[in-house]
């Protein structure tokens, strides 16, 4: 019994030096995974073909006299529910709406390039102008599809038969200065299969196929991809907007309202202000959301709840929604 707790010491020193480890050597751990999952994929390739086929665009709503076309990009270790309020919400207008499943754990660059080879399927069937759509790392894999000078056309140069102009880019949640929870994705992959297996969708070593964790050391902050992404400016040519999430934020304003003319206790409301502005949606720090040239719009609820209802049968309005229909013209 005397060497539980030694057993114990060794395993947090091997548990620290490994996230130590990870910390300075962010590239050489990324480029192992992606090492790791082409492997599996070469050795499994019948089985990785398989499971690959449930990528790609889909079509969620058709209609004639489209007011616009709007695709949804989901974020990490999203297993599919995140666009069952809004893409219901949307197919009630004269929208086309098309949805967007890729490899989500596989490196964020990797996505855009996958993203893009989509849409150029899309422009060949007559859509020229689209509207994105993301939410958490869906924001980011728009934002490198767009800006990317290597996935050959950039928003001002895409002509017929290359791929859709990108009018609009609308982030919800999205950590365009990272997130540290980051490096705590294996829970949000543990949440993805679990829901998968009580689906009857889990497939054999899909936690792999879809990624082997190279899009978490992507979202890490100061991240080499976040690095070079924030270096370039946004296309010209496609509005770039924020919708972030701040938990109680409408309780906050009330209490401001309330205490507006009480000056001894503005020291505790501005530290209530910064308090909740690093919590955030309780996964993006406010101020990681936010981006230079993109409007910023703050509206109440978690990282879950600003784009979804946590039950499928509730008549809840998720506060991101509004302003999205705002955005696309649909309501006044």
């Amino acid at each position: 019994m005397k060497k539980i707790p030694l057993y114990l010491l060794i395993t947090v020193l091997l548990v620290f030096t490994w996230q130590v480890t990870r910390a300075f050597l962010q590239e050489e751990d990324k480029q192992l995974r992606q090492d790791l999952r082409q492997t599996v994929e070469q050795r499994f390739a019948d089985e990785a073909a398989d499971f690959k086929h449930r990528y790609g665009l889909s079509v969620f709503h058709r209609t004639e006299n489209a007011l616009a076309n709007v695709v949804l990009v989901h974020g990490l270790d999203e297993p599919g529910k995140v666009w069952r309020y809004l893409s219901k919400e949307l197919a009630k207008h004269p929208v086309n709406v098309w949805i967007l499943l890729y490899p989500n754990d596989q490196a964020i660059t990797t996505s855009a390039a996958f993203f893009h080879d989509e849409l150029v399927k899309l422009n060949a069937q007559g859509i020229q102008q689209i509207t994105l759509i993301g939410h958490s790392m869906g924001g980011l894999v728009s934002r490198e599809l767009l800006s990317n000078p290597e996935l050959q056309c950039l928003a001002d140069e895409c002509e017929v038969g290359q791929r859709p102009l990108a009018r609009q880019l609308i982030m919800v949640g999205t950590p365009n200065q990272g997130s540290e929870l980051a490096r705590l994705r294996a829970f949000a992959e543990f949440r993805e299969q679990v829901t998968y297996l009580f689906e009857g969708r889990l497939k054999f070593l899909g936690w792999i196929f879809d990624g082997a964790g190279e899009a978490g050391i992507d979202l890490t902050p100061g991240s080499h991809f976040l690095t070079t992404l924030n270096a370039r400016p946004l296309p010209a040519t496609t509005v770039h907007r924020v919708i972030a999430g701040v938990v109680a934020d409408e309780e906050r304003k009330q209490l401001q309202t309330e205490l507006a003319d009480q000056v001894k206790l503005e020291p505790v409301l501005q530290s209530l202000n910064a308090l909740l502005e690093r919590i955030g949606d309780g996964m993006v720090a406010l101020e990681s959301a936010k981006l230079e040239g993109a409007s910023l719009d703050i509206v109440a609820g978690n990282h879950t709840t600003i784009i979804r209802n946590l039950s499928a049968d509730s008549d809840r309005v998720p506060t991101a929604v509004p302003l999205i229909m705002q955005y696309l013209g649909l309501v006044q």
